[in-house]
């Protein structure tokens, strides 16, 4: 997720819950909606669409970083069978993979620039400033432009201004694209890119007596019909628009005196994590974010105009026993616990979804969890809860590699139609797929419905991912050393397997966290992440010092004791961080990305 930087582990959660969806949400793909026939042998298919990089026969290699803290899954893999057919068709390799391996992403790098021994390609999300501020790495934008076609059909130059860095674009995206543009509007299997909402049971919804229409029923309606969904299929009546809303229905479910077992029922239970997500109720974001009614730059509880009233809320929730007492020291695998027994009725999250959502079935059958959007004060613009940053994944290239022309037309060609037909489906060779007309489909139904039901450990892992198979993704079933070593678009593929066969939606709850929280996302620029060390102050301590520690001074005080503690905090806060001349420092970047009045 795109924020203040300094919080690890669930840093790239919001992204990857928009790869999950794309490969989750369907079974299998409409008649009319399919791409023309893709070019089956890797020899055929235009220059343009190959990235050129075919012509020069000469052994070229490079070594790759990525900033994971274990070795990433593709680097050492004797069954992937895509590399072999790259290095043979282009003669460019891999030389080495690198990863953090024991230390910080920021050490690591220190360590290899004071050695002189950089790698030549860095892939980094959450530590891109500290590449592009090195001065070792070169400026890609131009570069782009001139030897990358492919890329720019994905990533046309609009599309940089969040990764830019003194105005300067020095990476080469893996193109987060956003399947929400005009140009997939008819495309029922361009899922929207997921973000954060509230989930509630429906069971309960039920009790209250609540208007809505049940995830089940509403698989079968889009099945029957082969209609693309509308965010109006998931509403529920009355909305829950407000925090008073919201607490409210909070109040209702208290008094119902639900139990799961010999246990109440929690009204809310969030992971302590989730403070920052549900902040955005109130327009607080732990991230820089731009205000264009006040024209300002402000950024986390302490700087936002609205912190102190979201800790009220939460200090209001915590003390009438409506949010979890235990949410802020409770572990993601006793929430898991906790959801999958029927002992949570409203939660930010599911810990394991498809687990939350039988526990609430056995509870009361034909019930789900139901995503509703987050609710707002009245009369306040809030902006997205995370940055939709399509150039978030970024790949940096050494300023002196030995050939750059010839290692950007290399990496263009992932971005080819060739390169995404032959990274879902494999080539001929290996015997996977046959024609059916004008669609290729696999030869074997078991392999398909392992496909559909997505379960780790299946006849799918061995036949298809571990072979390097799959979308092209950043997540752990990325088996492909050169397709992982190398950018590509993610999140929608035109090529993907489902599109061969009769569509079905077979994950209605990831459809539906799709459509309705997409607009959480922020896509008009007004959410930042910090630049460098300085702009990334704040949010450290947010996510080191605050959210899981100090943040209890605030919620679960007694009321008569907030403000001093509040203002405490907030002189903390600002003293540490030095939040003022961070905060200087964030308005010029937004201005110099054209972002400010």
């Amino acid at each position: 997720m795109q924020r203040l930087r300094g919080r690890s582990g669930k840093s790239a959660m919001s992204l990857l819950l928009a790869l999950v969806i794309m490969a989750a949400v369907f079974a299998g793909c409409a008649k009319e909606n399919k791409p023309d026939a893709p070019t089956a042998d890797p020899k055929e298919g235009t220059n343009a669409e190959q990235g050129g990089a075919a012509e020069d026969t000469t052994p070229l290699e490079y070594s790759f970083y990525q900033e994971n803290d274990t070795p990433p899954a593709f680097a050492n893999n004797p069954n992937d069978v895509l590399t072999p057919i790259v290095e043979e068709r282009f003669h460019v390799k891999v030389s080495k993979v690198l990863y953090n391996q024991g230390s910080t992403f920021k050490e690591r790098f220190n360590m290899l620039l004071a050695t002189n021994d950089l790698p030549d390609v860095i892939y980094s999300q959450s530590n891109a400033s500290i590449v592009a501020n090195s001065g070792q790495y070169a400026e890609m934008g131009p570069l782009m432009e001139q030897y990358m076609p492919n890329l720019m059909k994905y990533a046309p130059k609009e599309t940089w201004r969040d990764a830019l860095f003194n105005g300067k674009m020095f990476a080469i995206p893996a193109v987060w694209v956003d399947t929400t543009a005009d140009q997939y509007k008819d495309d029922i299997y361009a899922v929207p890119n997921s973000n954060w909402g509230l989930l509630i049971r429906e069971d309960i919804l039920d009790k209250l007596g609540y208007k809505y229409t049940p995830l089940k029923e509403i698989e079968k309606n889009l099945n029957d019909s082969q209609a693309k969904p509308q965010l109006s299929d998931f509403a529920i009546e009355p909305a829950i628009k407000t925090p008073e809303d919201l607490y409210e229905f909070l109040k209702k479910v208290k008094a119902l005196n639900l139990k799961a077992g010999s246990k109440d029922v929690i009204p809310l239970s969030i992971p302590w994590w989730a403070q920052h997500h549900l902040a955005n109720m109130y327009a607080v974001n732990s991230s820089w974010q731009y205000h264009p009614e006040d024209n300002i730059v402000s950024g986390s509880p302490f700087g936002d105009a609205n912190g102190k009233e979201y800790y009220q809320f939460l200090n209001k929730l915590y003390n009438e026993q409506l949010l979890d007492p235990d949410f802020s020291i409770q572990k993601d695998e006793q929430l898991k616990e906790k959801q999958a027994s029927g002992q949570v009725a409203v939660s930010l999250v599911l810990m394991d979804p498809a687990g939350a959502n039988t526990g609430i079935d056995k509870i009361a059958p034909g019930k789900m969890f139901h995503p509703i959007p987050m609710p707002g004060i009245e009369g306040v613009k809030r902006n997205g809860i995370d940055a939709f940053n399509p150039a978030t994944y970024q790949f940096f290239l050494k300023k002196d590699f030995k050939d750059i022309p010839r290692l950007l037309k290399y990496f263009d060609w992932f971005f080819s139609d060739e390169a995404l037909d032959l990274k879902v489906w494999g080539p001929e060779s290996l015997g996977l797929w046959e024609m059916k007309g004008d669609k290729k489909v696999f030869k074997d139904e078991a392999l398909h419905q392992a496909l559909i039901e997505s379960q780790d450990g299946s006849i799918a892992d061995e036949q298809y991912y571990k072979k390097g198979l799959g979308q092209y993704t950043t997540g752990s079933k990325q088996y492909s050393k050169a397709f992982g070593a190398a950018p590509g678009p993610i999140g929608y593929n035109p090529f993907d397997w489902q599109r061969s066969y009769p569509y079905k939606v077979s994950d209605i709850f990831s459809l539906a966290m799709a459509y309705v929280t997409t607009s959480a996302l922020e896509r008009d620029g007004n959410v930042l992440s910090g630049v460098d060390d300085a702009t990334n102050a704040p949010g450290n301590w947010l996510w080191s010092d605050f959210y899981n520690n100090k943040a209890a001074k605030l919620y679960a005080v007694k009321p008569a004791d907030f403000d001093k503690n509040w203002e405490t905090l907030k002189k903390e806060f600002l003293s540490k961080t030095k939040y003022e001349e961070a905060q200087a420092a964030m308005t010029a970047v937004f201005k110099e990305r054209g972002l400010m009045k």
